[in-house]
């Protein structure tokens, strides 16, 4: 790692203290609860961080039954992980005072460092001076920092825990990292580890993709990025990882507007759209332009783990009036480099024995002609499709505002159990496209459950196609 013009090396135990950490610190939690430090150290208690937990602030106090200690050097020695929510200007006297208590990793929430202009330029410098004295690493300044669900460690101020799994995120940006896990808790992503390490003034991109690359817990990597201080060291890491973690990354400030929101962001400067674009390309990356593309990415890759062809088998009309659907879906799947095959003579003749001749279609895309009450029917039907050699996959477009009008709330509730039946019982993936319509509490109920036993779910078909687009561009790179 360069550290002001010196390559120093990362200790070994620097990303448990990160990840796995004994203890924390809050700097700023206040004793009376309404600042952000404070928030911080809820958000650990509430979560049930097992490790030892310190509130520090000028004050004193008593915060949520823990003593709040007025200065850093009152803590034990040795801390792994201190948070700073302190102003800018006080922050050096901290990392001094962290280097005096030994403390391993400091992660500075304050802003008004390097994205500031000169002034706050040269007190970043300042703080990174006086980290290297005392032997800290420093994640920030301006940043949200971790989270990692495995140990009970919320993001930032959030006081929710995900279920863990296994995928990993790191971010420039504190606030979409937490639309991010708040996608993956709507969406069903499951994360291992999350990061927000804003300007990466010492710990940055390139020293977590590392420990990523190398982290058994991580399988998919996402990222949200402003700045690439190391190119070529980023295009060589992308390699290094090529057919064996997929890395999906969203790049910010790709507009000449943008790029001026960058600087004033992060104090970061940024690559052309040309030049990132085909980087990544040669690199064997995935690259995206917005955070909802990045969480579906993200969802595919973890849902289906295999390897997967592009045939696919479109179903709807689950509540009638599907015809209309499956043409659009058709060309919607086509556009996006995937395979609509008709079904063999054989499953055509299966499913006009299981359906009667008016008002469905077999050939595929399937209207199944508001013929999902008979369960069944329903599972006699998907299961000819997903068995026709012809197919490797299936999406089923499920509307479940109309469905729910149609045949009532329970009527969607036992279909999305019948689909992880059926999902359970194939070796081909099932894709739900789940729309809301009048019923967008019934949707996520059943979206989430669906996610939750394994199946990929997409709010609309363009979504999930280009998510199986990417899916399938990385798996050829």
């Amino acid at each position: 790692v360069r550290l002001l013009g010196v390559m120093v090396s990362i200790k070994e135990d620097i990303f448990s203290a990160i990840f796995s950490p004994r203890s924390i610190a809050v700097i700023g939690a206040s004793a009376n609860g309404e600042n952000t430090g404070a928030g911080y150290f809820r958000a650990l208690v509430q979560a049930g961080f097992k490790g030892r937990l310190f509130p520090v602030s000028q004050g004193g106090g008593q915060l949520l039954g823990y003593q709040v200690h007025r200065d850093v050097r009152m803590l034990p020695e040795g801390l792994d992980y201190c948070i700073v929510a302190v102003p800018a200007t006080q922050v050096p006297d901290v990392i001094d005072s962290c280097a005096h208590q030994k403390v391993k990793v400091v992660q500075i929430y304050t802003a008004g460092f390097a994205e500031n202009g000169a002034i706050g330029q040269a007190l970043q410098l300042e703080i990174l001076e006086r980290a290297r004295k005392g032997d800290i690493r420093i994640i920030g300044p301006n940043c949200m920092g971790i989270s990692c669900p495995a140990v009970n460690i919320p993001f930032g101020t959030m006081e929710i825990v995900a279920e863990t799994g296994p995928v990993s995120f790191l971010s420039q940006s504190g606030g979409l990292t937490g639309d991010m896990i708040l996608l993956g808790v709507e969406r069903g992503i499951r994360f291992s580890k999350a990061v927000s390490f804003g300007n990466g003034c010492d710990l940055d991109l390139h020293e977590f993709l590392d420990f990523l690359a190398n982290d058994n817990e991580t399988e998919i990597i996402g990222a949200y990025v402003e700045d690439v201080k190391y190119g070529r060291r980023l295009m060589q890491q992308l390699r290094n990882l090529r057919g064996k973690k997929p890395v999906v990354l969203c790049k910010g400030g790709m507009t000449e507007p943008g790029t001026r929101a960058t600087f004033s962001h992060t104090g970061s400067l940024t690559l052309s759209p040309h030049r990132w674009s085909g980087a990544l390309a040669q690199a064997g990356a995935i690259s995206v332009d917005s955070l909802e593309a990045l969480g579906d990415a993200l969802l595919i890759f973890q849902q289906l783990r295999s390897r997967v062809g592009r045939k696919v088998a479109l179903v709807s009309g689950l509540s009638g009036g599907g015809g209309g659907v499956g043409v659009m879906a058709s060309d919607t799947c086509s556009r996006a480099g995937l395979i609509v095959p008709q079904f063999s003579i054989e499953t055509q003749e299966k499913l006009q024995h299981l359906l009667p001749a008016v008002g469905v279609i077999v050939q595929n895309p399937v209207d199944l002609g508001g013929r999902a009450g008979a369960e069944e029917l329903l599972t006699s039907c998907l299961k000819s499709c997903l068995s026709d050699s012809q197919i490797d996959l299936m999406i089923v477009d499920l509307h479940v505002g109309k469905l729910a009008s149609t045949a009532g709330e329970e009527k969607v509730r036992d279909i999305s159990s019948l689909l992880i039946k059926i999902a359970q019982s194939m070796t081909k993936p099932i894709v739900v496209v789940a729309k809301p319509g009048l019923s967008p509490q019934l949707c996520l109920e059943v979206q989430q459950k669906l996610a939750k036993n394994g199946l990929a779910v997409f709010p609309s078909m363009g979504q999930a196609a280009r998510a199986l687009a990417l899916f399938y561009l990385w798996r050829e790179l």
